[in-house]
């Protein structure tokens, strides 16, 4: 599969294109094909050595994707092949989501509303995650 990695830790000349392997899919997970994936503040901060890098085990970024089934593994139930999902995948991917494909547990993805672009349905994960701050503080 294509990929975009990051070489080392530093500025947009250290990402490149390269060719990976296609993940494996374990019993409890699915492989997607990413249709659309975002670029978010933690993956800049990876990008530039930031505290996020140490979560990550993969030099291939992203977090949030849209994308299509392609397989599922043998104790997946709720999906199949053909359906279009989106995801907050975090660092529970087999790689980030700036890959062609990308495995991941089947209880961190949900099915994509049909009336959503994959692109649409891409940019939702985190930010839909993220409150301001007012909305989280205790008024008295």
């Amino acid at each position: 599969m294509k990929a975009v990695i990051l070489t080392q830790h530093g500025g947009v000349e250290n990402f490149a294109m390269q060719e990976l392997p296609n993940p494996e899919v374990k019993e409890d997970e699915v492989l997607v094909r990413v249709r659309a994936c975002s670029f978010n503040p933690a993956d800049y901060q990876i990008r530039r050595g930031g505290p996020e890098a140490n979560a990550v085990s993969s030099m291939v970024l992203g977090r949030d994707m849209a994308g299509v089934v392609e397989q599922v593994g043998r104790k997946v139930r709720l999906l199949r092949e053909g359906d279009e999902v989106m995801a907050y995948a975090s660092v529970m991917g087999s790689n980030g989501t700036n890959a062609e494909f990308i495995s991941l547990p089947a209880n961190v993805l949900g099915k994509k509303p049909a009336n959503l672009s994959f692109e649409q349905a891409a940019a939702i994960p985190v930010v839909g995650l993220t409150r301001p701050a007012d909305d989280q503080a205790v008024q008295a």
